[in-house]
């Protein structure tokens, strides 16, 4: 089954912007001229020549333009897998944490007394890496220095 591409004078001006833009990925660039060729009317077997892409490849962009617009045709469709077990929410709660005061009898917090924490209150286990992981995104280093100002990172005209 030929998917006929016809862009309307609004997608040809944005995909010949886009192709002139170098800032985009190469498989978005390749299905702007995929698209653009196949306005040009040439063949899904030209196009895939030309283009050094498999015909099927040619023929999936077609057929994504025409079922579902330009949006849809240029982008990478979301690929299945596990969910990320630490959503921004979980972040904000590691980090809260890790700023917080430590308990009384410790100097510190601890990438396991947080691990602890967060499991307590949230009911989120995490490994000690992924604590890790979080702080380190954070340059959040709890064992070391409080968490917040400092004195060395406040503005002088604030310490005079």
């Amino acid at each position: 089954m030929k998917h006929q591409v016809r862009l309307s004078p609004e997608d040809r001006s944005a995909l010949e912007k886009f192709t002139r833009n170098g800032v985009h990925k190469a498989q978005e660039l390749k299905r702007a001229m995929i698209l653009l060729k196949s306005d040009e009317k040439s063949t899904t077997k030209a196009i895939a020549q030309e283009l050094a892409v498999a015909k099927k490849t040619a023929w999936k962009i077609q057929k994504r333009y025409c079922d579902e617009g330009l949006e849809a045709a240029l982008a990478d469709k979301p690929r299945p897998g596990q969910p990320k077990k630490v959503t921004p929410e979980v972040e904000v709660k590691v980090t809260a944490i890790a700023c917080e005061d430590p308990p009384t009898g410790r100097r510190a917090m601890t990438i396991k007394l947080i691990q602890q924490e967060v499991d307590g209150q949230f009911q989120v286990q995490l490994g000690y890496g992924t604590v890790q992981r979080i702080l380190k995104g954070h340059d959040l280093k709890p064992w070391k220095k409080k968490c917040g100002a400092s004195r060395r990172s406040m503005p002088r005209i604030l310490l005079a």
